[in-house]
C-alpha cells in the first residue's frame, strides 16, 4: 500500500492517511468473520488484542519515520487512543464481568454500522469537493485500495490453497493480511492531519466491505 500511494499520490495529505490505514490495528469484524469462514476464533482474539495495544507504539513511531515531527502531536495523539482504543477496552472487560454484553450483542450490528456510517459521512460531507471535483484523484485511490484489500486478499487465499494451510489458520492469515479498521484510520487521520488524510480510510472501507460479502458468499456458499 504504502509503495504504491509513495509511486502514485503525490498528495502529502493523502500520502499521511496511507501511512495511518498501513499501521492501523485490524477490523473489529475479523472473529465473527473468522468464525464463518470456519477459522481459529481464539487466534483471530488473541491477534486482533495484541494489534491493538501493540498500535500505541508503532502507530506513532511510524508516524514519526514516514510522515515527519508534525505528526507528532502527544495530546492529540492521547485523546485518539483513549477515545478509540484504552476506552473501549476497558469498558468490554467492564460490560463482560458485569454481564451488560448479552444485553448489548443484540444489537452489535446496527451499532457498529451506524458508528461507521457517522464516520463516513462526515468524511465525505468535509471533502465533498474532492468527491466531486477530483475524479483522477479518487480513481488513484481507489485502484490502490482495489489491489491492496481485495487483490491481496484474494492472493492469500491462493497461497494458503496452495500451500495446504488449514482452513483454521488461513481464515484468520487472509482477513489480518486484509481487512483494516477503517473507521479508526478515517478518525485519527481527520483529527491528527485534516480532513484531506482522511479519504483513503474512507475509500478503503467500501473495498474491506466489498471483500467480506465476498468471503461470506463464498463460506455461506
Amino acid at each position: 500500500m504504502l509503495t504504491l500511494a509513495w509511486f502514485i499520490i503525490p498528495d502529502k495529505e493523502l500520502w499521511t492517511g496511507f501511512v495511518i490505514i498501513a499501521f492501523t490495528p485490524p477490523g473489529v469484524a475479523i472473529p465473527p468473520f473468522t468464525r464463518i469462514m470456519g477459522g481459529d476464533v481464539k487466534f483471530s482474539l488473541t491477534g486482533l488484542i495484541g494489534s491493538y495495544i501493540a498500535v500505541l507504539i508503532i502507530l506513532p513511531v511510524s508516524g514519526l519515520v514516514l510522515i515527519g515531527q508534525n505528526f507528532i502531536q502527544p495530546l492529540r495523539l492521547i485523546i485518539v487512543f483513549g477515545e478509540l482504543i484504552i476506552v473501549p477496552l476497558i469498558l468490554s472487560q467492564l460490560f463482560i464481568k458485569t454481564k451488560i454484553d448479552k444485553y448489548i450483542l443484540r444489537f452489535r450490528g446496527p451499532i457498529v454500522n451506524w458508528g461507521l456510517f457517522i464516520i463516513i459521512f462526515t468524511v465525505i460531507g468535509l471533502n465533498h469537493s474532492v468527491f466531486f471535483d477530483e475524479p483522477k484523484t479518487l480513481g488513484k485511490i481507489s485502484a490502490i485500495c482495489f489491489i491492496t484489500i481485495i487483490g491481496l486478499g484474494l492472493l492469500y487465499e491462493l497461497i494458503t490453497r496452495k500451500l495446504k494451510i488449514s482452513r483454521s489458520k488461513s481464515a484468520p492469515v487472509i482477513l489480518f493480511g486484509t481487512v483494516k479498521n477503517a473507521g479508526f484510520a478515517a478518525a485519527t487521520a481527520l483529527a491528527l492531519s485534516g480532513d484531506r488524510a482522511s479519504i483513503p480510510g474512507a475509500i478503503s472501507s467500501v473495498f474491506i466491505i466489498l471483500f467480506l460479502l465476498y468471503l461470506n458468499f463464498k463460506a455461506r456458499r
